[in-house]
């Protein structure tokens, strides 16, 4: 949602969901350029951002550079973006000059997203997700020059989104347009809804609100969230207990949505580094039809 708002400012431009340009850099650094690029062809979030391999680039960095300056010559924008949800790490490598807004949402109703999604079995799987993100960003936030960074609460978007938009636009350097609140008449998106801030109160039972809530363990206060139950923990059974059923559940979710065929061949060829274009295009195309 943040992502199309932004991208609907007349002086900005975001890239779609852009952890093609982190999470290969480990592996494809000190590599040929050509493996890289092969292996994006592999990668459904690239194949539909509309960007180009530079052919003429030098480094993994330049890549990088290249991408984002045609996305700016395109657009005409003067601040181009991109979404991040992984290798949090690497980004002051990647983007050193970088802003960074950071979107913060409760884990709680981030772990029962997770577990529709199918990401995870259960609540705590999902809670504790969230958490390691959490401390990830943490890490990233200590690496980031102040100036540099914004945090910015989901609940507080939906309730007053132009407060927040203009909150991020003056970080950018930007006046605030009202036609970041325009994204939902060529979207899947509606208009912002602060009822949708706290309805997992009402759909979660309390135990699911419960093991949320000991997964996310301290990061929920510290991020200014108020917990439903005192503070808990597990014993070593339980815990096993629940990630075997995390395990059990994302597997049976896997073979239902996706078919046990797709889920169990396309496992197999990611075990050896491999992406095979057919099987991504159909597992993609059978995810995006169930998200907006």
């Amino acid at each position: 949602m943040l992502r199309l708002m932004l991208d609907h400012h007349p002086g900005m431009s975001c890239i779609y969901e852009s952890d093609f340009m982190v999470q290969p850099y480990e592996r494809f650094r000190d590599r040929p350029l050509a493996e890289y690029a092969r292996w994006l062809q592999q990668d459904w979030h690239y194949t539909h951002s509309g960007l180009r391999f530079p052919e003429k680039a030098t480094s993994y960095g330049h890549v990088i550079d290249q991408w984002f300056e045609q996305r700016a010559a395109e657009s005409g924008a003067s601040i181009i973006g991109a979404t991040i949800q992984h290798a949090f790490h690497l980004l002051p490598t990647l983007f050193p000059e970088a802003r960074c807004v950071h979107l913060l949402r409760d884990g709680r109703p981030v772990a029962a997203s997770s577990m529709n999604m199918g990401w995870v079995g259960n609540l705590y799987a999902g809670a504790v997700q969230w958490r390691e993100k959490i401390e990830q960003v943490r890490t990233l936030q200590q690496r980031t020059p102040c100036e540099r960074w914004l945090e910015v609460k989901y609940e507080d978007l939906l309730r007053d989104p132009v407060a927040g938009l203009t909150k991020i636009c003056n970080f950018l350097g930007l006046e605030y347009s009202n036609e970041m609140l325009q994204y939902h008449k060529d979207s899947t998106y509606d208009v912002p809804d602060p009822a949708n801030a706290d309805r997992w109160r009402q759909r979660l039972s309390p135990k699911d609100i419960y093991l949320a809530e000991i997964g996310a363990g301290d990061a929920l206060e510290q991020a200014g969230y108020q917990r439903m139950f005192p503070p808990a923990e597990l014993g070593m059974l339980e815990k096993l207990a629940l990630r075997l059923d995390h395990r059990v559940r994302r597997a049976a979710f896997n073979f239902n949505r996706y078919g046990a065929y797709l889920t169990l061949v396309r496992k197999g060829w990611r075990l050896f580094g491999v992406r095979r274009s057919s099987l991504e295009s159909r597992y993609e195309a059978i995810r995006n039809a169930h998200i907006k």
